[in-house]
């Protein structure tokens, strides 16, 4: 009866075994569930100033670490205009230097950088320029979607010059961690002729022998590429599964502009494949209006309502370490009325997002 008794619990503690496998596993179920075969993610190297360089500050002997996402508006210069004025430049780099000087992340993933010369101007500028950064570097040829071709964009003017290529990438990290590794993907779709503009940034960083990911991403805004912008989940999680990452097992941010509002039941549905896969929204213990990322809503001088389209996730992995998040309420404010220049003061029309993590 003894003996019985014991394969009795051995039993039980092998099926517990097996059920916590499974669940362990289930992230990976849902990606392979993910239907990949539409999509060709395109892997290309992005312009590199330096990235496996130590930084001054003693990093190494901290305990913790920020990683900070923000859409900078159209920098330089705040507009869309082409070449950008001087005194837009000169506003907008006074404000976005104060915000990034105060805040100093270890790690930031900027968008709407959109020219690699124009990355080195405002880490140039900062009272501790960071000693690794990289831009995304190639664009998409409006006449034949296949062609990628690289561009470079180093004119030494006055005003740093941005990219007006049809399909481009806008993404720059700023590092005072070294890098093991820098790719950005672009995103074609193979049933159709039309194809998103822009891809995503993917870097990998070792934080005490531990493997960090990091995706970056800007989803196109307006009507004309809704129905894409709601399958940016899923080919991020493609990509995710072609590197054999797991959410469950592996340390994995996702940060960016997605042009979608979680809090707005007609698209929160668009992020499920994120939660589903064992990712969270770091800024969750955010209520509104301070969850609002976007003041402006793409109104120029309107302050009021505004919009939450920014967000960061964590893996579950990743999860306990977690430690602070924020959101930084001065990072952004209203646009002149008229989009006629910068005025002082105003950084971008979107805030900062930072998350401090424990090594």
């Amino acid at each position: 009866m003894k003996k019985f008794s014991i394969s009795k619990r051995l039993i039980v503690f092998f099926l517990i075994v097996l059920f916590n496998c499974l669940l362990i596993n289930s992230s990976i179920a849902q990606q392979q569930k993910i239907k990949c075969d539409n999509y060709v993610l395109y892997e290309e190297n992005p312009f590199i100033y330096s990235m496996g360089v130590d930084s001054v500050k003693q990093i190494k002997g901290d305990d913790y670490f920020t990683i900070a996402f923000w859409n900078i508006e159209y920098w330089p210069g705040g507009m869309f205009e082409q070449p950008p004025k001087s005194t837009s430049v000169a506003n907008q780099l006074v404000a976005v230097k104060h915000i990034i000087d105060r805040e100093d992340p270890t790690i930031l993933i900027a968008a709407e950088v959109y020219s690699y010369s124009s990355a080195l101007f405002l880490n140039e500028n900062l009272n501790e320029p960071y000693p690794n950064v990289a831009v995304t570097a190639y664009c998409m040829d409006n006449e034949n979607s296949s062609n990628i071709k690289k561009y470079e964009n180093l004119e030494n003017q006055s005003s740093p010059p941005r990219s007006t290529a049809g399909r481009r990438h806008e993404h720059a990290i700023f590092s005072r961690l070294p890098a093991e590794s820098i790719v950005e993907v672009e995103i074609l779709e193979t049933d159709v002729e039309q194809v998103q503009p822009r891809g995503f940034i993917v870097s990998k960083y070792i934080i005490e022998k531990n493997p960090l990911w990091i995706y970056g991403i800007h989803s196109s805004a307006g009507e004309k590429w809704e129905q894409f912008r709601s399958k940016i989940p899923i080919l991020i999680l493609c990509d995710m599964q072609k590197r054999n990452l797991n959410p469950q097992k592996d340390r994995i941010i996702i940060c960016g502009d997605f042009n979608m509002n979680l809090h707005n039941s007609k698209e929160s549905h668009f992020f499920d494949p994120f939660f589903n896969a064992g990712f969270f929204n770091a800024h969750n213990g955010v209520s509104y209006p301070e969850r609002i990322t976007k003041p402006t809503s793409g109104t120029p001088g309107i302050v009021e309502g505004g919009s939450s389209i920014d967000y960061m996730f964590v893996s579950q992995k990743l999860m306990v370490h977690l430690k602070h998040y924020k959101i930084i309420e001065d990072s952004a404010g209203a646009r002149p009325a008229e989009r006629v220049g910068r005025d002082t003061g105003i950084a971008s029309d979107h805030r900062m997002l930072i998350i401090k993590l424990s090594k």
